[in-house]
């Protein structure tokens, strides 16, 4: 009898068991559920990062030559444009990439066909020349670049440096003539602590000054109201021009040719510190 009794309760306190069980396991695989559907979710992957270049055939280029300026980009969207620009001033000169107020596309291309945007350039000026590649996206195409610039260098094919002079007005009332004096430097190398300089002939008056760039002269009156006059041009480049004027007043009394101007000079040293130095001769003006 005893036994009939202990038989009923081990059996409800196994079934309490195995109940328990059963409901911490549908309690947990619920949540697994959850963790296996969010990491299933797709992610975004953001925009696709392109490189843009810019390469020039050659650089430096001769003035009056033609130099292929290219933009490229990698890896090649499927869509959009490919602007090539140059750089311009506030005149509209096409200038550096650094001194750029604006830009000017020359050139550009659809990228679902092409990688690149080609353009002929050709200067009749030395000097630096700036060129952007900006790449212009069409709808989603889930592609970014970001802009570049580089210079061209336009040089001329020459050597060595040239210094020449002229009179490029002149006028008189009665004896006494009024001079404007122009003196070009123009250098197809590297000149450094470049020095322009000469002297005016005596009995000279009303001396004054000036130049396209660069730093003002200095002037030292010597013995009969003679000058000598002094540019510290300083370092300077090949394709490097500049004029320098010198206006002066002087009595010729007689008909003939009369001396006005000294020899005047550049002069300064070349990359292995050699001295250069050039002279223009003197200058003369004949009175009728």
């Amino acid at each position: 009898m005893k036994i009939k009794r202990l038989l009923p309760v081990s059996l409800v306190l196994a079934l309490c068991i195995f109940s328990s069980c059963s409901k911490d396991t549908d309690e947990i695989n619920p949540s697994l559920d959850n963790t296996i559907s969010a990491d299933a979710k797709p992610q975004n992957p953001g925009p696709t990062q392109a490189t843009l270049s810019i390469s020039f055939n050659p650089n430096p280029v001769y003035v009056n030559e033609n130099a292929v300026v290219t933009a490229t980009i990698a890896p090649k969207p499927g869509e959009g444009e490919l602007w090539l620009q140059k750089g311009v001033d506030d005149m509209g000169n096409h200038t550096t990439a650094a001194l750029a107020v604006d830009w000017v596309t020359v050139a550009k291309t659809d990228v679902s066909t092409s990688d690149n945007a080609s353009y002929n350039f050709i200067s009749t000026t030395a000097g630096m020349y700036g060129f952007r590649a900006k790449y212009v996206p069409k709808g989603g195409s889930g592609v970014l670049a970001k802009d570049v610039t580089s210079d061209i260098q336009v040089i001329r094919n020459c050597t060595g440096i040239t210094l020449n002079g002229a009179i490029i007005s002149s006028s008189n009332v009665g004896k006494m003539y009024t001079f404007t004096v122009a003196y070009t430097v123009d250098s197809c190398m590297d000149l450094y602590g470049a020095k322009l300089q000469g002297g005016l002939t005596s009995f000279t008056s009303n001396v004054s000054t000036n130049q396209d760039s660069g730093n003002n002269a200095s002037m030292k009156m010597l013995g009969n109201s003679n000058y000598i006059i002094t540019w510290l041009v300083g370092d300077i480049t090949n394709g490097f021009q500049n004029k320098y004027y010198v206006t002066f007043s002087k009595e010729l009394k007689d008909a003939g040719e009369h001396n006005i101007l000294d020899t005047w000079s550049i002069e300064g040293q070349d990359v292995n510190t050699n001295p250069v130095k050039v002279e223009f001769a003197p200058i003369n003006f004949t009175v009728q």
